[in-house]
């Protein structure tokens, strides 16, 4: 919940409700973000897990559910350039070391809701999310991999730094709220 301390860079009154359950082999997750202010509230949300990875990095790919352009925003810092990492396109995205040589691979604007990361071929989780933003990352030499469904991505370099210009901000009128949600299923190994 808002106070004096987000306040001071975010200056909104506003709750922030996290939940999660647990459906058999299923992990449901849903934000809600109440704005408790009188006025118009900005706001956005990611994800932030992690999958493990026991195996080289070569050993995972992720398949899409729709046709992708793996066009990877190039990060400048906390910034993405309006250049691009070309990773290939389809609906299966191999993981290897290239793919995180600048830290995150971000991907904006993709068709795709549901991906399903898989080891040697078999299905290990599929995150079904709602967001047209998906970054990837992981630090080198540790054994996982961070898959994120956002609603926006980092500001790019020659951004005004206009919120409102923001890819992906959502306008929560005074007295409402925001729903996202997205899924985690688990396949036993």
């Amino acid at each position: 919940q808002s106070n004096e301390e987000t306040k001071a860079c975010y200056p909104f009154d506003f709750t922030l409700f996290v939940t999660y359950e647990v459906i058999k082999n299923r992990l449901e997750v849903t934000y809600k973000i109440q704005n408790d202010g009188n006025a118009d509230m900005w706001a956005f949300i990611g994800s932030h897990e992690s999958y493990l990875t026991d195996m080289p990095l070569s050993a995972y790919d992720l398949v899409f559910e729709k046709d992708e352009k793996f066009l990877s925003r190039i990060c400048e810092g906390a910034l993405v350039s309006d250049k691009y990492d070309d990773f290939g396109s389809g609906k299966i995205l191999q993981i290897n070391e290239e793919l995180f040589k600048r830290f995150t691979a971000v991907f904006t604007g993709i068709n795709s809701r549901k991906v399903t990361l898989r080891k040697n071929g078999a299905p290990i989780a599929t995150l079904s999310f709602d967001a047209e933003n998906f970054l990837m990352w992981t630090m080198k030499g540790a054994n996982y991999i961070c898959l994120e469904p956002w609603l926006n991505y980092p500001d790019p370099t020659d951004s005004d730094y206009d919120i409102l210009k923001k890819p992906g901000v959502k306008i929560i009128r005074a007295g409402k709220s925001y729903l996202n949600k997205h899924s985690i299923e688990y396949f036993a190994e």
